[in-house]
Formats: structure tokens, C-alpha cells, sequence
């Protein structure tokens, strides 16, 4: 027994170490300027640590958080559910950075308000590296590093600041969820301000390569903002945007969510912008000092471009880099080549998949907190038909990154093709829905989850959509459908630029629809239609 344990019981132990980790958060750098989203959480930990969580509701919460009056209805009055949903966020973030360490961890689950708190079994321990995980890991400066300034109020009024500042706080949220970015909040604090000198010492002490600002302007309840993403090196505009709305106070919060969610998911996602743009300018260079930098973008333009010379210079790049970098994210890349080739039948080498296994689960041991690292490992257990272990990283994986990232399309993906198509589908079409651009074979699962209900004609819409000009799966799947839909001679044609893009594919149909489709009636169903086509099997 410890000194302390003669003097508190193990209850009243645990009591002291969630308080003060409640003041550890409420004292963070992400909390410090957040004071109603620090009372939310005092009040809702207290009042469970008190015994008190039968009583946290809607309502007592816009009574005693938020000061509403007894008229507050939370059923018309959305404040407690948007703040609960910033406050989740923000624990998200906090947990993410300056709080990865910490021994315990709070959490508002979805859909409740009464916190959990529960030890922290993924924590850094001594002698493992602290680097924050990320695609360029090793030296966090090879990452983007981005700027979010002040937006500009044009309103002529200082009370609509808020505004400005508001939309600075959920697009940091946002965006410093993405692993691939580096992310500075330049919003003054109360007791200082920003002079144009000193933003532009910061941005070049810090090697910032890009800036996030633009201009707010309010005239009565309509509402404009513009944003607007500068390379500050190269001194371009890259992309721009104008959101317009008419607002009210009550839903004012959750405007800002949604442009902050939009803008994050143009810029910073793994199609996003910010990566479009740098994977495009190294992706016929030479090496440069940081090898492993450019490495990852030469891997994601080959996923952004999925062509025989970019797959070939990824693959160089990345192999030239693992020779002498440990870092998990060249594991990963590498592993997520490996596994192309081997599911879609065009060997980079003859142990694509040996070697997509080994890759992943050595990503795994160095880079256990990235999300991009785990979503990896999801689909390792997929293609080794682990599944169990699937099922058990898919929760674990779906939990981490940002609300609708590309990563959790390809967990919905693969999720889908496992038989979980109702949960798989409702996060894909999200996915879908909140980003910029996308790998269209997404549309392969959604296409398949129509085709198993023999909705043939809306399996087709979904064809369509798929732009896979060098894999076999694209006129597969097609000619099946149109064969179904009694539409042979379609169906004929495409069989034939399978035949010719896949001439062995007779000889290895049940085999490779396998390795996706994990389901025998729908493997049956999609031969069904490649025989109407035409397959001789």
C-alpha cells in the first residue's frame, strides 16, 4: 500500500485524478479561450462524480450552463446539442495533442451528455518516440504547415467580431484533425494583437508554407464569408470559396461547423488541396534532402493518379526511403501498394502479398496513434479474411480522425464488402457528401449494395460514376449489371474490355471477386451476371 492509499480510499483516488484531469483540460492552450465549453464539462463531470448524471439533460443543461430562461425548450433550442457537439471536438483535439499522455480520458459520448472516463491504454510511454504520427513522421517539419489568420470583419461593426474569430476556432478544430498537417491558430488572444509584421515573422519562423483567411460581412440576417487558401512561398492563390446564409442566434454555431467541416475536407483531406498540390510538384522530380517528404507525395499522387509511371515512381521513391527511414507512414504506403497489387491482380512483385501483411503490421508497431496507420491495418485484416480482428480495428480505427475524412470511406468501403452494408453505407454516402474529391471505386460498394437487392437499374447510375479506366473491375461490374438489366449487347461490349484488360479473368473469376466480396450468394449473383454477358465458366 502507497502513502496515499493509508489516507484515501481507491474511490476517492480515482475522484482526485479525474478532477485534476478536468484542470488539466480546462487549462490546455485548445480550452483556455473556450469558457462556456469549459463549464459545460465542469458541470456535466461534477455532477457525475457527485452521483448526480440521472440529472443531466437538455434541459437542466441550458438552465445551468448556459443561463437560458424556464421558457428554454431543448427540443426546439438546438444550443446544448451544437456545444455538446463543439465540446466533443475539442476533447478530440486536446487528446490528439497536448493531452495524448495523460493517464486519464473524458469523453462526451455521441448522442449523451453524461461523461466517461476510462484510463488511457494508447498513451506514449518512455522510449518511444513522442513525434506526433503523420504521414511525413520523422521530422515534423517535413509536414504542410498551415496558418489560420484572423478573418477580417467588414461588417463597419467590432460586435461581429465573433464571427470572425468563431469560424478561425472550428476550422482549427477541423483541420488539425488531419494527421498530414501542421496547423497555427493566429487569432490574438484577449490581451494582445497581431500586427501584420509580427504574422508575417511567424509565418516565416515557422516555415509556413500555406495561409487560411478571408473576410466575414454581415448586413442584418444575411451572411457572407469568404475564405480563401494562399501558397505563401510561391505567392499564388490556391483555391477560394464564399459561403452565403441567413442567420439567427441559434444557429449561428452550427453555420459555422458546416463551413469549417467543408473547408477542411476541400484542404486538407489525402484528395484535398493543400496535398493535390505538393504531390503534383514533386511527382516527376528528383529526390530531394527530404526524401521521406517527398516519397509520401509521390505515393499520394499515384493514389490521386493511378497510372503505371506513377505507380512506378511511388514505388521507387518509397523503396529508396525505407532503406534508411523508419518512420510508419513509408510502411504504410507501401503496404497499401502491396495490397493493390495483390487484390487487383497486378503483382508489383511476385510477394505483394506477404509483404502488404508485414508492411502493415510493422506501420502498426511504429505509428500505433495514426489514423491513416490504422485504417491500413483494417484492411490487412480484411485481405487476410481475419475477421475478427477486422471487425475489432474497424471500431478502433473509426474513432480517430476527422468527422468525414477519406480514410473513413475506405473503412465504410471494406466494411460494406464484409456484409455491413446499412452502417457501411450511411458513412460512405457521408464521405461522399462532405468531400472535395474522392476515389471513385466508393462507388463500387455502393453499386454492389444494389445490385445484391437487384436494384440493377441504380447499380447502374453508380457505374457510372466510377472512372477506373485501368482496372478490370470498372467494366466488370458494369457488364454484369447491364446483363441483368437484359441490355446484352452493352454487357457483351464490356465483358470484351474486361477480357482484353483481364485475359485470364475466366480462369480466376470466383477468385478475385472473392477478395472483395465477402459474401457467396453476391459473388453467385455477379457471376450470374458475367455469364449472361458472355463469361464462358
Amino acid at each position: 500500500m502507497n502513502t496515499l492509499e493509508k489516507y484515501y480510499s481507491k474511490e476517492e483516488l480515482v475522484e482526485n485524478s479525474i478532477r485534476k484531469q478536468l484542470d488539466n483540460i480546462c487549462n490546455s492552450s485548445i480550452f483556455e479561450k473556450k469558457k462556456i465549453l469549459c463549464k459545460f464539462l465542469r458541470h456535466v463531470v461534477d455532477e457525475t462524480l457527485e452521483g448526480r448524471e440521472n440529472q443531466i439533460k437538455g434541459l437542466t443543461l441550458g438552465l445551468e450552463v448556459f443561463d437560458k430562461g424556464e421558457d428554454f425548450d431543448p427540443q426546439y433550442d438546438s444550443l446544448v446539442r451544437i456545444n455538446a457537439g463543439r465540446l466533443r471536438r475539442a476533447l478530440r483535439m486536446y487528446y490528439k495533442g497536448s493531452g495524448k499522455n495523460d493517464d486519464i480520458i473524458i469523453q462526451i459520448p455521441k448522442g449523451a451528455y453524461v461523461p466517461v472516463f476510462k484510463e488511457n491504454d494508447q498513451k506514449i510511454t518512455e522510449g518511444t518516440s513522442k513525434t506526433r504520427s503523420g504521414p511525413f513522421t520523422g521530422n515534423i517539419s517535413d509536414k504542410p504547415h498551415i496558418a489560420i489568420l484572423p478573418f477580417k470583419n467588414n461588417s463597419g461593426n467590432p460586435k461581429f467580431d465573433y464571427l470572425s474569430y468563431g469560424l478561425v476556432e472550428e476550422l482549427t478544430i477541423e483541420l488539425t484533425s488531419y494527421e498530414d498537417l501542421i496547423v497555427y491558430d493566429c487569432v490574438p488572444g484577449s490581451n494582445s494583437l497581431y500586427t501584420h509584421s509580427d504574422i508575417n515573422a511567424f509565418i516565416r519562423e515557422r516555415n509556413i508554407h500555406y495561409v487560411l483567411d478571408g473576410s466575414v460581412l454581415q448586413s442584418g440576417d444575411h451572411v457572407s464569408f469568404l475564405v480563401k487558401l494562399t501558397d505563401v512561398i510561391n505567392e499564388n492563390q490556391v483555391w477560394g470559396q464564399r459561403y452565403n446564409g441567413n442567420i439567427d442566434e441559434l444557429d449561428l454555431i452550427q453555420i459555422l461547423e458546416n463551413i469549417a467541416r467543408d473547408v477542411a475536407v476541400n484542404i486538407g483531406s489525402q484528395y484535398g488541396l493543400i496535398l493535390d498540390d505538393l504531390s503534383h510538384r514533386v511527382s516527376n522530380s528528383p529526390p530531394r534532402t527530404h526524401e521521406a517528404y517527398d516519397a509520401i507525395l509521390k505515393f499520394y499522387h499515384y493514389v490521386a493518379v493511378v497510372t503505371p509511371q506513377s505507380a512506378a515512381s511511388a514505388l521507387q521513391a518509397l523503396n529508396s526511403t525505407l532503406d534508411h527511414d523508419s518512420s510508419g507512414l513509408v510502411h504504410a504506403c507501401l503496404s497499401i501498394m502491396h495490397s493493390d497489387s495483390y487484390v487487383f491482380d497486378q503483382p508489383i512483385q511476385e510477394d505483394s502479398y506477404e509483404l502488404h501483411g508485414f508492411l502493415a503490421e510493422r506501420a502498426a508497431e511504429l505509428g500505433p496513434h495514426s489514423f491513416l496507420i490504422n485504417t491500413v491495418l483494417t484492411v490487412k485484416h480484411f485481405i487476410y479474411d481475419e475477421r475478427q480482428k477486422f471487425f475489432n480495428q474497424f471500431e478502433k480505427s473509426i474513432r480517430m480522425g476527422p468527422t468525414w475524412g477519406l480514410n473513413k470511406g475506405t473503412l465504410a468501403f471494406h466494411l460494406m464488402c464484409y456484409g455491413e452494408w446499412e452502417k457501411g453505407i450511411n458513412i460512405l454516402e457521408n464521405v461522399i457528401k462532405y468531400s472535395y474529391k474522392y476515389p471513385s471505386y466508393f462507388h463500387a460498394a455502393i453499386l454492389l449494395y444494389y445490385y445484391r437487392q437487384k436494384k440493377f437499374n441504380r447499380a447502374l447510375k453508380e457505374s457510372d460514376k466510377m472512372n477506373l479506366p485501368l482496372n478490370f473491375w470498372s467494366p466488370m461490374l458494369r457488364a454484369a449489371v447491364l446483363a441483368q438489366l437484359g441490355r446484352i449487347e452493352e454487357a457483351r461490349d464490356n465483358y470484351s474490355r474486361l477480357k482484353q484488360m483481364k485475359p485470364d479473368f475466366e480462369a480466376k473469376a470466383t477468385y478475385l471477386i472473392s477478395r472483395f466480396v465477402k459474401e457467396e450468394d453476391l459473388v453467385s449473383l455477379v457471376l450470374d451476371g458475367l455469364k449472361r454477358a458472355g463469361m464462358i465458366y
